[in-house]
């Protein structure tokens, strides 16, 4: 039009870009002040005749609740001119955050479209500036503790969590939906009834994103992959333009051995201009199970100077040089990995790196290393996932009191706790009777993992299966064969879950014993 690019949008102006792009009609409207309350008036115009179609006002009685007022008022008139009730839900999705702070609301804005893009580590910035202006913001406490939570600094996103939990009272209950819903998922570990609110969630908005995301890695967690599926797929056709959609569903796809599928999820949200910080872990996994080294050393290289996935993939082909049996290799890169995190400023993934190296050493008997690695993290008050872990790797180099102080330590702090208690805390117990030469009892602690040996849980790099392992370790000191193969053969089953963890390798020597024995 040969007009400045910051020219304001006039109803002149408007309908002369109506008219050129064929539009039929334009929306025009005004925000009035009426003592405290503020008036909407929203106007449909033909395009082509200048005249009015139609017509709607809102009522806001407070300055923070006129946008609200304003997704109330366009939806009636998208009604009122004929639009079809299927594209309105479709299209109708309304920014709700309860703050008294315009400025709060416009950082939060910004969050949440970053956040949709490009994952909750670049909104973490705008997250702490809508705080800064609205301390009392509890949806913003909220976002911030999720994004703690997925970039593994528990001890951060629970302090946020909690504080959003705190400041409910007075949010709407969309926000209360999902502020308890995280609490009891993230802070206590009450799995069951975060899933009870996540349902409630879909029943009352179904057009909203959050609930089937978090479903999706929810049932991942427990090994409920065909659920986790359901809910994936459906995130995706909630929204094409979700990276964590794409990320979780690939996630799934990956430990279904569905590798193509996998494939076929990461490329097409490279097609959209999608990325994720999870994106390039994602695509190592699947290149190791693939057997593809070039792309492996491809994803290793790109992530150098990465905030966050530099730590990430140097600590993942550490894993991958234990499991092909080249120890001094994996030390120097998880060393590496430990010294990207800790010069990003993240303590919590640097410790959870030294103690994933610590029961790497204990698996492969280097029991007096694995014993020293193990303490130095315990000993800097880290959060629930590094205690765990260190309690297993204690256990299995032989220090054997100090686990189960530890396992009692993490039942009193986080009784609650589901996963921590029905499958990390038995698999700890177990490996000190295993040590003790006490194979049935370890097999005992084990039954309440039953339920959740096939889980993926979010870790730094790839530990699972352990519940699986230990009890096929039990089935061989019993001299039960054929039962230990059994256990075995569920490793060697989902090369998608074991990856690049050490226990793949493992399995293999335990399948050999047994039909050794």
């Amino acid at each position: 039009m040969g007009r400045p690019i910051d020219t304001k949008l006039t109803t002149g102006v408007v309908r002369e870009l109506c008219l050129r792009s064929g539009s039929k009609a334009f929306v025009g409207g005004s925000i009035s002040s009426l003592g405290n309350q503020y008036v909407v008036l929203l106007q449909a115009v033909n395009c082509q005749t200048g005249e009015a179609l139609g017509n709607e006002e809102a009522e806001a009685e407070s300055r923070e609740k006129v946008l609200r007022a304003l997704g109330e008022a366009a939806t009636k008139l998208r009604s009122r001119l004929g639009e079809s009730l299927a594209t309105i839900q479709k299209y109708d999705t309304p920014v709700e955050a309860t703050t008294s702070s315009l400025g709060a609301l416009q950082a939060y804005s910004l969050a949440m479209e970053v956040t949709g893009a490009e994952g909750e580590n670049k909104a973490i910035s705008s997250l702490k500036h809508a705080i800064d202006i609205d301390p009392n913001f509890a949806m913003a406490y909220a976002q911030l503790g999720t994004a703690y939570f997925n970039f593994n600094q528990p001890a951060l996103g629970a302090a946020a969590t909690s504080k959003a939990y705190e400041l409910r009272e007075g949010v709407s209950e969309r926000e209360r939906l999902y502020i308890e819903s995280h609490y009891y998922n993230m802070v206590t570990g009450e799995t069951d009834k975060s899933i009870e609110i996540y349902r409630l969630w879909q029943q009352t908005y179904p057009r909203d994103l959050v609930p089937y995301v978090n479903l999706t890695s929810i049932y991942s967690n427990f090994g409920q992959y065909d659920k986790s599926l359901s809910e994936g797929l459906e995130a995706l056709r909630l929204s094409g333009s979700n990276a964590r959609s794409y990320g979780n569903l690939a996630n799934v796809y990956l430990n279904l051995n569905q590798f193509d599928k996998a494939s076929e999820i990461l490329s097409e949200a490279k097609a959209h201009k999608l990325e994720n910080a999870f994106f390039p872990g994602l695509r190592y996994q699947l290149a190791f199970v693939q057997q593809d080294q070039k792309e492996m050393e491809r994803q290793v290289a790109a992530a150098v100077g990465s905030p966050g996935i530099e730590s990430w993939l140097l600590a993942l082909q550490g894993d991958t040089e234990a499991y092909y049996g080249r120890l001094t290799s994996a030390r120097e890169y998880t060393l590496r990995a430990i010294a990207s995190a800790r010069h990003d400023g993240d303590e919590e993934t640097a410790l959870s790196y030294e103690v994933v190296g610590a029961l790497r050493e204990a698996e492969f008997g280097e029991r007096q290393l694995a014993k020293r690695q193990a303490d130095a993290p315990i000993a800097h008050d880290p959060g629930q996932q590094v205690l765990f872990l260190g309690a297993l790797a204690l256990a299995r180099a032989g220090e054997l009191q100090k686990a189960l102080a530890l396992a009692s330590d993490l039942n009193r702090r986080f009784p609650k706790d589901t996963l921590l208690n029905d499958y990390w805390l038995p698999s700890i117990r177990a490996a000190v009777e295993l040590d003790y030469g006490a194979p049935s009892e370890a097999i005992q602690h084990l039954e309440p993992t039953r339920r959740y040996e096939l889980a993926a849980p979010q870790l730094p790099t790839n530990v699972l299966l352990y519940p699986v392992y230990l009890r096929g370790e039990a089935c061989l000191l019993m001299g039960l064969s054929d039962k230990a193969q059994a256990e075995f053969q569920k490793i060697l089953d989902h090369p998608g879950l074991a990856g690049n963890g050490l226990l793949g390798a493992l399995a293999h020597l335990g399948m050999g014993r047994a039909y050794a024995m």
